[in-house]
């Protein structure tokens, strides 16, 4: 039969004449085939047997991912499980004789022979079991070393790895270790199991939570800070949204308690606002821009604070409690009134005023504050609701920062004169500083100090004001000399429209002639 089969095709390719085109050879090649299917014989076709769904006209039932069905398992699979259930019936007699460690012998033998099987649900199941009955006998070191010793099998498959390591976890959920040092150690061992594997990167966090939850309660925050900063939770696809977002949040309560303001502004970069603008995100986001709070505070940046209180006030469960939002409003307009003058700051003005117009309406002095500052009107210092507004920044902030609120108090003081200012540098050119000194009721010193800060501003955010200060005349000068480029492109411009006027009035008189001729 080989011969047959074989020699056609060698004679073919031997009898290939010399210099022969490619489609030569290809039609001799093909002869050849030819030649050898007519030679080889023929065997009947056998019908394949129709499974019942087939049959039927059904569709064939999908089969379970790392399952293994009971008609595509292979004789050795079926003696292993029957082995697993005489062995789990072995254990049930030895738990009712109290022979647990001949329990765990007879499963370690069984565990190993799975293994160097390759059969690897089978292994993840004895290996479940092993550590079961070390959990029941209740010896934590010998837990932890069976622990180890399985994961550090040779050859050992992720999901036995990952098996024993669920099964751990839900005992350190329901489990109260004798002491601390226990606790610890047998944390220290499912960290050293989880360590470096992607498909348990979420247990790991989840147990360096816990180390740094037990660091904190010894009082050693800097070290709990540290060992959380380890995890790079953002950088995990397996973890939920929600979980991820709590874990940021830790880090960054930590870096505030042990002020390391750096890294927790690095770490609160880390926060996706919008994920946490989410309506199942409320509570995360209160804590988030809770913890924002504290930080700015410490940078005393006040246009911050106001957009901090502003995403707090646009929050469903603040919305819904009159106290909190009139509070979170009621923020959010004092640290805006303390802000430098600049565009940002103008375009959140403008949106409270508009946006908010509702609720300022049931609040009726910071709603004359909001009208105040939009207003191109002087301010008289003294505020009729002084009182109101400093006792409650008293209120909110005196308590942890008393000395940060009477810095706020003087500022506040300072952002009315220079809005008067400002003011006043709409309406005129050229003022005498006594003149100005009245007007904003402050000192001729005072005003040129304030003045001098407003045109050399350190503010990246605040926007400068153009002033020149004649001291021997007392004069000073908010009229910007313009470049020869700008005025002639501003003669241009006016010019152009005078062009066109002029242009729109000859159409009309024309127009008004040829009315009166056709009459």
């Amino acid at each position: 039969c080989f011969l047959e089969r074989c020699v056609p095709r060698f004679v073919a390719v031997v009898r290939r004449p010399v210099g022969s085109t490619t489609s030569q050879r290809c039609r001799a090649a093909k002869a050849a085939e030819r030649t050898m299917s007519d030679n080889t014989p023929q065997t009947p076709k056998t019908e394949k047997p129709v499974s019942g769904a087939e049959s039927g006209g059904g569709e064939k039932a999908p089969k379970k991912k790392g399952t293994t069905s009971t008609t595509t398992m292979t004789p050795k699979q079926r003696e292993l499980w029957d082995e697993l259930k005489t062995v789990k019936e072995t254990v049930e007699k030895s738990k009712i004789a109290g022979d647990l460690e001949g329990a765990i012998a007879v499963v370690t033998k069984f565990e190993k022979k799975t293994r160097l099987a390759l059969e690897y649900e089978i292994c993840a199941e004895a290996a479940v079991l092993l550590v079961q009955l070390h959990q029941e006998v209740g010896d934590s070191k010998a837990l932890s070393a069976a622990i180890l010793t399985i994961s550090k099998h040779r050859a050992q498959h992720r999901k036995v790895i990952a098996a024993i390591m669920k099964e751990s976890m839900q005992y350190l959920e329901n489990k109260k270790f004798a002491d601390d040092k226990e606790y610890l150690d047998y944390l220290d061992t499912l960290r050293t199991v989880s360590e470096g594997k992607i498909y348990l990167e979420v247990d790991a966090a989840r147990l360096t939570m816990r180390v740094a939850k037990h660091k904190e309660a010894e009082g050693d925050t800097e070290e709990a800070s540290r060992v959380l900063q380890e995890v790079a939770v953002e950088t995990y696809g397996t973890m939920d949204k929600f979980e991820k977002a709590e874990f940021l949040l830790e880090q960054i309560r930590l870096c505030l308690v042990n002020k390391d303001f750096i890294r927790a502004s690095i770490v609160a970069k880390k926060v996706d606002r919008k994920v946490i603008r989410e309506e199942d995100f409320q509570t995360i986001k209160l804590k988030y821009y809770e913890l924002m709070v504290e930080f700015y505070v410490h940078k005393n940046d006040t246009l911050k604070l106001c957009d901090c209180y502003l995403e707090v006030l646009n929050t469903p469960s603040i919305t819904a409690d009159d106290l909190k939002w009139k509070t979170a409003l009621a923020n959010a307009c004092l640290f805006l009134a303390l802000s430098p003058f600049g565009r940002e700051q103008q375009q959140i003005l403008h949106r409270i005023h508009t946006q908010e117009h509702a609720r300022l309406q049931k609040m009726p002095a910071y709603d004359k504050l909001i009208k105040d500052l939009v207003t191109d009107e002087i301010m008289k210092w003294p505020l009729v609701h002084n009182d109101l507004f400093h006792k409650f920044l008293e209120q909110q902030f005196g308590a942890s920062n008393a000395a940060r609120c009477k810095e706020w108090w003087e500022l506040f003081e300072l952002r009315v004169t220079e809005k008067n200012i400002r003011v006043v540098a709409k309406c005129y050119s050229r003022i005498r500083t006594a003149r100005l000194a009245a007007l904003v009721g402050e000192s001729e010193d005072a005003v040129e100090r304030i003045l001098s800060g407003m045109v050399c501003v350190r503010d990246a955010e605040a926007e400068p004001l153009y002033a020149r200060i004649n001291r021997p005349a007392g004069i000073i000068s908010f009229n910007q000399i313009q470049p020869a480029e700008q005025v002639l492109t501003a003669w241009t411009s006016d010019i152009g429209q005078m062009m066109q006027l002029v242009e729109r009035t000859k159409h009309l008189i024309d127009r008004e002639i040829m009315v009166n001729n056709a009459r």
